[in-house]
C-alpha cells in the first residue's frame, strides 16, 4: 500500500521540471501516481487517453498536476501533499 507521501516523492523531480503531467488517485487506502507526456501538438496518445479514463473511473477525484501549468509546487514533498489534499477537499 503506497502512501501519498511516497507517491509524491517518486515523481517530485517530474513535478519540479514542469514537462510531464502526473496523475494522482486513490484506490481503497492506497495512493497511485502515473506519468503522462503530451505530444508536440499538445494532445495525448490514444493509449494515454484511455488510461486517464480508467484512472477517472477508479477515482473521480483524481488530480493531474504539472509544475509549469499549476504554478510553483515547491521544492519539498509536503507542499505538493498540501496542494493535492486541498484539490481533493481533504482535511
Amino acid at each position: 500500500m503506497a502512501s501519498l507521501r511516497d507517491s509524491v516523492k517518486d515523481y517530485q523531480e517530474e513535478l519540479r521540471d514542469g514537462i510531464a503531467w502526473v496523475a494522482f488517485w486513490k484506490e481503497g487506502r492506497s495512493w497511485n501516481a502515473e506519468l503522462f507526456h503530451l505530444e508536440v501538438d499538445g494532445t495525448l496518445e490514444p493509449f494515454d487517453r484511455s488510461r486517464l479514463e480508467e484512472i477517472k473511473a477508479a477515482d473521480p477525484a483524481a488530480v493531474i498536476l504539472n509544475g509549469y501549468y499549476c504554478g510553483h509546487l515547491g521544492e519539498d514533498t509536503q507542499s505538493v501533499i498540501v496542494r493535492l489534499s486541498w484539490l481533493r477537499g481533504l482535511p
